[in-house]
């Protein structure tokens, strides 16, 4: 994985940490996919220090983006969308298969700037997935949620709900361990 993410991510790869996931394909595709993870180390030990100080030992790592998927319909193409401070991250799924992940730093809280990086990679999901995205799903919104809800149906023709779990509505510092716990279904 190191060789062939050489010549994509803008940092060392010989100081990061590197994790992968391989997925089935879905459908008559025969072969796997494989989800790759890279961050430079000095990021991942701020992250880490915390509970460090604490005496713990950091496990499992992930992005509350990766860990929402699991929230996600097991049918057909969904878009969620969500938000965390500055952070916008798209990501496309066929089931829970991840397709495309995309995650931007924002300059403000604007719709308009939401729907500059959502409707580019609207269309390349429309050209490059085998059937168009059934469902628009965001979280972490708060105000903006319904003129997102309305600029989505408007600008992509497709309805935008707000994503949901067993424990009800997730928000931007919640949605990731909401859907850990329904992965790994803890009560």
């Amino acid at each position: 994985m190191r060789f062939r993410l050489k010549k994509t991510v803008p940092f060392d790869l010989d100081a990061a940490s590197v994790s992968f996931h391989v997925q089935s394909r879905s459908g008559q595709q025969r072969g796997h996919e494989v989800v790759v993870a890279a961050a430079a180390e000095e990021i991942v030990a701020r992250y880490e220090a915390p509970f460090r100080a604490a005496g713990l030992q950091p496990g499992f790592v992930t992005t509350s983006s990766l860990a929402a998927l699991d929230l996600l319909p097991t049918d057909g193409i969904t878009v969620l969308v969500k938000r965390g401070g500055r952070v916008l991250s798209i990501a496309i799924a066929g089931g829970r298969a991840l397709k495309l992940l995309r995650c931007v730093e924002l300059d403000g809280e604007s719709t308009d700037e939401v729907m500059a990086m959502l409707l580019p990679t609207i269309a390349y999901a429309e050209d490059e997935m085998p059937e168009r995205p059934s469902r628009l799903l965001f979280c972490g919104f708060g105000n903006l949620s319904e003129e997102l809800s309305a600029r989505c149906g408007a600008d992509v023709g497709m309805a935008a709900e707000p994503l949901r779990s067993a424990r009800g509505f997730p928000d931007e510092g919640n949605a990731g361990l909401l859907g850990y716990l329904q992965a790994n279904q803890v009560n």
